[in-house]
Parts: C-alpha cells; structure tokens; sequence
C-alpha cells in the first residue's frame, strides 16, 4: 500500500511551568493513511486531535515517536511545499481584502507571479468567494473565512491536506458546502486528514476513521467496517408494497425472523439540503 502519512509510537508529554504537572496528549499513537483517502480523527474535545495534527506537521517536538511524510520527515522543505494545513482558527489580516490576502500569501508561497492572478481568480470562484473578492477580511462571515482558508491551501495545490474542525461554528449550510470541497478535491487525487469532534461530520466524508481517546487509538479501521452490523442483514426494495405480504410469508416459511419492516432514511443533513434547494 502507499502510505502518505506514517505516525510510530508517538509520545506527547506537557508540563505545566507552574506546578509541573505533566499531561500526556500523545500515548504512543500510532496509524497510517492512505494516498488518496479523506481520514478522520475523531474524538471528544481533549482527545489529542489537534496535537496529533501539530506531531503530523512537524509543528511540536515529541518526547517519543517517528511521522513520516511521503516518506520524509515533516520538516523537510521538499515536504513542507506539498502540503497544505487549515487550522480551527484562521488568523488573517482584517485590513486586506480576499483578493489581496491570496496574493499576499502567493508572494509568500513563491508561486509564480505570471500565472498567480488567474489561479486566484481559479480558486476563489471554486470557494465561492468570487463577487466578495474586493470585500475586506474583517467583514467576511465564519463561513467565508473558512472556504477563504481553503483557497490558501487550493492557490498552493498540495498533495497532502490537514484540516483542523474545518466546519465549526458553521450553518448547515456552510458545513455541507465544506464537505463538497472537501469531496470534490479527494475526486482531484488528494488526500485530506481532518479531525473533528462531530460524529456526523465524520461519518458525511471520511473512508477511514481513527477514533481518539486520552491520546490513544482506540480503534482505526474503513467507516464500513466500524458502522456495520455484521450479525444482521439489510434488505432495501423498491416500492413494490403489493407483494410484501407473499415476502413476509417467504421468510418465515424460511424460519428467517423480521426484526422490523419501514422506509429506509436518510440523514438529516441531506433532507435539510433538499427542503433548502426545493424552496429556493
């Protein structure tokens, strides 16, 4: 398999500077992703998602453990410009504009100056920010702040993203369109680590899930497998009520027991999203 993140045993302790108290936020995690998948660390606030982010991208240094980027160290400058990291918080100059913040931080990027403003143009249509380009930071919306983050990380193009509660504090909305890009950029070849607190962000995107706890994997495998009820058998037809008399007798002439017979549903989030199109 091609693995594109390789995390061994790794070790995280805090102390505190006051009384010394020391916190493990890493004890000894350990998993690997694959190229191409969108993978989810889940688990409730405190878990160690953000700090394993951090181990991830070489940010913080670890009392014990090895991460693997491509292959390489995270610190490398030839790892470093493949990928592409949209923290909780997006910490941007008010006082500039969308457009301006791109540029700014493509001069930054050394992306190249000729072919820089058509890619903004590029990215900002994809996020939807198009018609806001001239509007200054400061009067964008969480929303908008948070699909401006993605653009900075679609203008550098990386194999490799991490995103970090990508649609806290969002609408419904906001959220699904998130989720799009998200979906929409795994379609282009990318591979995408995302850590959230939100069972059903999770359950919405990701192929495979590390569910985190006291700074330990609890558990990693496919969404499939962790979802699925292996004891029981689900059968979906099409609408042919008619005949479900003849099927019920079937089944218990085959000694098959009907634990329950109704519609199957769908999640909340897609009825919301279909009501919201119907009306507008």
């Amino acid at each position: 398999m091609d693995f594109i993140l390789e995390a061994q045993d790794l070790l995280k302790i805090y102390r505190s500077s006051w009384t010394r108290q020391k916190t493990t936020a890493l004890d000894h995690l350990s998993l690997k992703v694959e190229r191409g998948q969108i993978f989810g660390l889940l688990g409730p606030n405190g878990s160690g998602k953000t700090t394993a982010l951090k181990a991830f991208l070489g940010m913080i240094r670890l009392n014990h453990g090895e991460v693997k980027l491509m292959g390489e160290s995270p610190h490398q400058m030839s790892v470093k410009s493949k990928i592409g990291f949209l923290p909780e918080e997006s910490y941007l100059y008010k006082f500039l504009s969308a457009q301006e913040s791109l540029e700014f931080f493509g001069r930054l990027a050394k992306l190249d100056s000729k072919t820089l403003p058509h890619k903004i143009d590029t990215v900002l249509e994809k996020v939807g920010l198009l018609e806001s380009r001239k509007r200054l930071v400061k009067h964008f919306s969480k929303g908008m702040l948070r699909r401006l983050g993605l653009a900075f990380i679609l203008l550098k193009d990386p194999e490799l993203i991490f995103l970090d509660e990508p649609t806290v504090g969002l609408d419904p909305i906001g959220a699904f369109k998130i989720r799009q890009m998200m979906i929409d950029l795994k379609t282009q070849g990318k591979t995408i680590v995302m850590c959230s607190h939100l069972l059903g962000e999770i359950e919405n995107v990701c192929d495979k899930v590390a569910i985190l706890y006291q700074g330990k994997v609890l558990k990693e495998d496919t969404l499939e497998k962790i979802l699925s009820i292996p004891e029981k058998i689900q059968i979906i037809l099409q609408n042919q009520s008619q005949n479900m008399g003849s099927l019920q007798k079937l089944l218990k002439d085959s000694h098959i027991e009907i634990e329950s017979i109704g519609n199957p549903r769908k999640s909340l989030e897609k009825a919301f999203m279909e009501i919201i199109h119907l009306s507008s």
